[in-house]
């Protein structure tokens, strides 16, 4: 999937060149909103309530799915009155195409969803693998042949749609879709919603405000290096499908208490050093890794890229302590605490885009995330104990070897010998616990036990 997706953003962003590009991402931004307010907390809701009655789960797919297609006209609608008032009608027919996009994505995200409540994960991905190829193939031959962004927002609407059949069906199959079934929204639906607007605001507000203050070539620049770190979330978001279902269980006491505190341990361990490693990269070489994809006209990107290395590394620590809090009875305090993050960002891009541009936008980014972190690690310690803390902390070891190795290797070295050297060192590492089965169960062992002695 990140293949898919990063070949699909490198050749949008090389295709049409920082002004088209900045126009593209501008309407990817508002069509995101359209998918986030439709959102309406259901899918959480439907979650929680799957893990409590499990039996009458067709119904609240059912109901699940009526109440996003409800949302999602009236966000569509907000939204595209909102583009012509701030926009103008230019771009209008690419936002119609990728907010119908984001509609269908948003039913078919329900739907995987349902089948995430039974432990279904293979068909959702391979629907998300086949998407982000097809898509590629289809700016490949864009690329060679020319056209307006309308093609691309047409191939995506058209996969959307054919995705969203296929889990129909699946769903349909496996689980049953009773469409007379009541799904009631109440306090915690609405606290699950704002989680989600909040969420949001923290992702994409940067990257809107750059669009309305700032013009079409500058917000493309932008785009570049943050959809590339976006779409390197791809990972935890992933880590977070496979765990969040058994989180929610655990809190409808379906679960085994020292078995969910293990599991959040070891998720927040193992996505906080996959982010220190990546953000630590980007830091040293954010500027070669730009140059090398997007060619020499984002050349500004590369500079944005490296100081959102350290966006990478916070966000990617605050996802397993943010989805416990979440699922474990807490989404009032993770709505708090994601929208007093959301309004430090608002303010940092108001103060900071007029001044700074892209970085302005990045540097608050790099607070909000920051605040968000702090937070959750507390709220998740609360809950659970403080040994996610300590696993957290442990997580930025990777990142701080890969660091050392790059201020000790000479700068003489071409800038991608750090990173060899670190992988082709985690990929022997890996291979000898591989074989060593046991002895890796012992380490494990060892190091569960030093961390809940901490």
């Amino acid at each position: 999937m990140i293949i898919g997706g990063g070949g699909a953003l490198v050749l949008l962003a090389r295709t049409f060149g920082p002004h088209d590009f900045g126009s593209w991402s501008k309407a990817v931004v508002w069509a995101s909103l359209v998918g986030t307010l439709s959102e309406g907390g259901v899918a959480n809701t439907l979650l929680h309530r799957a893990a409590r009655s499990p039996e009458h789960i067709s119904s609240h797919i059912g109901a699940l799915l009526k109440a996003r297609l409800g949302f999602g006209v009236l966000a569509f609608a907000a939204a595209l009155v909102l583009w012509l008032w701030i926009e103008g009608p230019m771009w209008v027919g690419l936002l119609v195409l990728l907010g119908g996009s984001r509609i269908l994505d948003g039913l078919g995200a329900s739907l995987s969803f349902a089948l995430y409540t039974v432990d279904e994960f293979k068909t959702p991905a391979l629907l998300e693998i086949v998407r982000r190829f097809g898509f590629l193939l289809a700016l490949l031959v864009i690329s060679q042949s020319g056209g307006s962004l309308m093609v691309p927002a047409l191939v995506q609407l058209s996969l959307a749609l054919l995705a969203f059949i296929v889990l129909l069906r699946t769903v349909r199959g496996r689980l049953g879709i009773d469409l007379r079934g009541r799904l009631a929204l109440g306090q915690r639906t609405l606290w699950f919603w704002l989680t989600g607007l909040f969420a949001w605001m923290n992702a994409e507000l940067d990257l809107m405000m750059l669009g309305i203050l700032t013009t079409a070539t500058v917000t493309g620049t932008y785009a570049a290096a943050i959809r590339l770190v976006i779409m390197l979330s791809i990972v935890s978001s992933a880590v977070s499908h496979a765990v969040i279902a058994r989180f929610f269980r655990s809190g409808a006491n379906q679960g085994e208490p020292e078995h969910t505190d293990r599991l959040l341990d070891v998720t927040a361990l193992a996505v906080t050093g996959l982010g220190a490693v990546m953000g630590v990269e980007f830091i040293f070489d954010g500027t070669n890794i730009a140059r090398l994809l997007y060619g020499p006209g984002y050349a500004e990107a590369g500079r944005i890229l490296s100081l959102l290395g350290i966006f990478v590394i916070v966000e990617f620590a605050r996802q397993a302590p943010s989805w416990y809090v979440a699922a474990s009875g807490g989404e009032r305090t993770t709505a708090v605490l994601m929208g007093s993050a959301a309004l430090l960002n608002l303010g940092g891009n108001l103060i900071l885009i007029p001044r700074m541009a892209g970085s302005g936008a990045a540097l608050a980014s790099i607070m909000s995330g920051t605040f968000v972190l702090v937070a959750m690690v507390w709220a998740a310690s609360r809950r659970s104990s403080w040994r996610v803390a300590v696993a957290t902390a442990l997580g930025f070891a990777p990142g701080g070897a890969l660091m050392a190795l790059h201020l000790l290797l000479p700068s003489r070295l071409p800038w991608f010998v750090a990173p060899l050297l670190f992988g082709s060192a985690v990929a022997g590492v890996g291979l000898i616990l591989a074989l060593r089965p046991a002895r890796t169960r012992q380490l494990y062992e060892r190091l569960h036990r030093y961390v809940a002695a901490t």
